[in-house]
């Protein structure tokens, strides 16, 4: 496989899992390739990491076009919200004073992604909160850095395992009001997902992976035990989904399991079908050439096959902002070097053209002609211009407030009323296009040397037309 391939790196659950696919074909139905070793990466160990980016290179053999690594669920905080937006810009201002506002670490101790579950038509939307402590995904970054590897995105494994089961068949026999339980079984954890058709509803992920039984006789009391732990775990988060859901009266109506219980899915079958009275099935190859490895490859194939879907990156805001301005300064060289190219093309143009000097001189006059009713134009402008100065030096106050407030006001709010008192207090009223703008305007506002004390009176949303209008009300005070 050449350098022009997508890789994703699992390094979870006690084993390196990688999955590559050439770029052009990473979202198609062919299966990519997938690679996995035994291998337990000490995050602080200087040989252990070592040995993983040795163990990594020697799967990738060449460097990819871009890597995406899995971030697994057991290390995060996932919570559901339903926020009154539509847009993914107010959204993701909401869901960090969410994460603040519900979970006990500061801003800058964690790590926030988040993912549009779905749109109700009064423009409320469900989305799904991914937080994680940002130690923990430094740690998992620092990783991959010892290996030379940066990754596009850090994925989490909720959103990965759904793609993946998404597209394959089972998911097609899912009808649309299913509540359905998605149980992907690794060598150290298990997750479950909660879901109804196309849409995740609940997540949980617990320690109890398939390495320790799978190499003990299924018919052994061990894995009888470990069978019933399973149990347990799952009807526990079912009742913890249905308390948090008291709403919604349903059941589940089918159980898929995935990952590394190939040997172990008869008697999980068995054991299920009993506690929930719903039919079991085992979505993904059973006979791969990991079926007899207790470990699931599902999530870095989900991430491989659609790298564009995943909604989630874990990415740490700062080395995100660092990554917007690099990719700001390759496209301005980029832009000096066509221009320059541009330049080049037409200065050899015009000295091919020079001894049709006449002529040129010809399409210049003519090119003089067609701007002179613009410079016209210009002039009456200009003229108009000075009569409004003129007046302006005879009280220039509003003139004056006017220029002071549009230059600190972003520039797509439209002001239609403002008003001074004697105590110096200005009233703005006004509209936008999103509520964000608005509080913008007044951060805009207090930071600037001519107001202070700037707060939002009041807002209200109105439609025109298709297009949502929010109209507002700023106080300040005039220095």
């Amino acid at each position: 496989m050449g350098s022009n391939q997508i890789a994703v790196i699992d390094f979870s659950n006690g084993w390196l899992k990688v999955a590559q696919a050439q770029a052009g074909a990473a979202s198609g139905t062919g299966a990519p390739f997938v690679s996995a070793a035994e291998f337990t990466v000490e995050a602080d160990n200087k040989l252990s990491r070592k040995e993983f980016s040795s163990l990594l290179w020697a799967i990738l053999k060449t460097r990819p076009k871009a890597v995406y690594s899995c971030f697994p669920r057991h290390y995060a905080t996932v919570r559901f919200l339903k926020l009154p937006s539509a847009d993914a810009g107010e959204i993701a201002s909401m869901v960090e004073f969410q994460a603040e506002k519900q979970l006990p670490f500061s801003k800058e101790d964690m790590v926030t992604g988040f993912k549009i579950l779905s749109t109700d038509t009064d423009g409320f939307s469900r989305v799904m909160l991914a937080v994680a402590q940002k130690n923990a995904v430094d740690s998992h970054l620092s990783i991959l850095k010892s290996a030379g590897i940066m990754p596009k995105a850090i994925c989490l494994s909720t959103e990965a395992l759904f793609g993946w089961f998404m597209s394959t068949q089972a998911a097609k026999l899912v009808m649309d009001s299913a509540l359905y339980l998605l149980v992907d079984i690794d060598a150290s954890f298990t997750e479950l997902l909660i879901c109804e058709k196309s849409e995740i509803l609940f997540t949980r992920s617990f320690e109890h992976g398939a390495g320790p039984v799978y190499k003990l006789d299924i018919n052994g009391p061990a894995v009888r035990v470990w069978v019933d732990a399973l149990k347990e775990h799952l009807r526990l988060s079912y009742l913890a989904y249905k308390k948090e859901n008291a709403a919604q009266d349903k059941k589940v109506q089918k159980i898929f399991i995935s990952g590394g219980a190939v040997k172990l899915f008869a008697r999980i079958k068995e054991e299920l079908e009993k506690e929930f009275n719903v039919a079991v099935e085992f979505c993904g190859k059973k006979d791969g050439n990991f079926a007899d490895k207790p470990l699931s490859l599902s999530k870095a194939i989900g991430i491989v096959r659609a790298p564009e879907k995943m909604s989630i990156n874990l990415i740490p805001q700062e080395l995100k902002t660092s990554r917007l301005h690099k990719q700001k300064k390759d496209d301005l060289v980029r832009f000096y070097v066509l221009s320059a190219t541009a330049f080049l093309c037409l200065f050899t143009l015009i000295g091919s053209r020079f001894l049709y000097k006449k002529m040129y001189l010809n399409y210049l006059n003519a090119q003089l002609q067609e701007l002179r009713p613009y410079a016209d134009k210009a002039e009456i402008m200009a003229d108009k211009l000075k009569i409004v100065y003129r007046q302006s030096e005879k009280n220039s106050a509003p003139l004056e407030i006017l220029r002071q407030l549009y230059s600190v006001m972003p520039g797509d709010i439209n002001i239609s009323n403002f008003s001074l008192s004697d105590s110096r207090v200005l009233m703005l009223r006004g509209y936008s296009k999103s509520m964000s703008r608005v509080f913008q305007t007044v951060q805009a506002l207090e930071g600037s040397a001519y107001f202070k004390k700037a707060k939002v009176i009041f807002t209200d949303k109105r439609k025109v037309g298709q297009e949502e209008i929010i109209d507002f009300q700023i106080s300040c005070v005039l220095e």
